[in-house]
């Protein structure tokens, strides 16, 4: 199950980058959410699949995985758990699309919370 959303708009882009502490403290601005998806699923074992099947397409060239975040060991402030891995395509063999994705790997009780208990990523 996939949750559709929207690509970012261009102000809210700049000012999460110019927010960014790590920015600010002279690190990398790379907006790392502009294009997003969220997946859903309702077994931590089809999760575990659909990890596989990113990391399968990282080392078939697929796509390029830049960052990845495990959040359910250690979940946000607000509860919430998931796997956010940002990602590039490739536009040939040696460069890479210049904005990343967003893809958050999220099982179908973390929305309930969300949407029923006010937990919020």
């Amino acid at each position: 199950n996939t949750s559709r959303t929207s690509v970012k708009r261009l102000y809210r882009i700049l000012e999460k980058m110019a927010l960014d502490p790590g920015v600010r403290a002279g690190g990398d601005a790379t907006p790392w959410d502009t294009a997003r998806m969220m997946v859903v699923y309702d077994s931590m074992a089809k999760l575990a699949v659909g990890v596989e099947q990113l990391r399968k397409d990282h080392k078939r060239g697929k796509i390029k995985i830049a960052r990845v975040k495990e959040r359910f060991l250690e979940p946000t402030a607000g509860g919430w758990s998931d796997i956010l891995i940002n990602a590039f395509f490739p536009y040939d063999q040696t460069k890479l699309c210049k904005l990343p994705f967003e893809i958050q790997l999220v099982h179908s009780q973390m929305l309930v919370i969300r949407k029923e208990m006010g937990g919020h990523h």
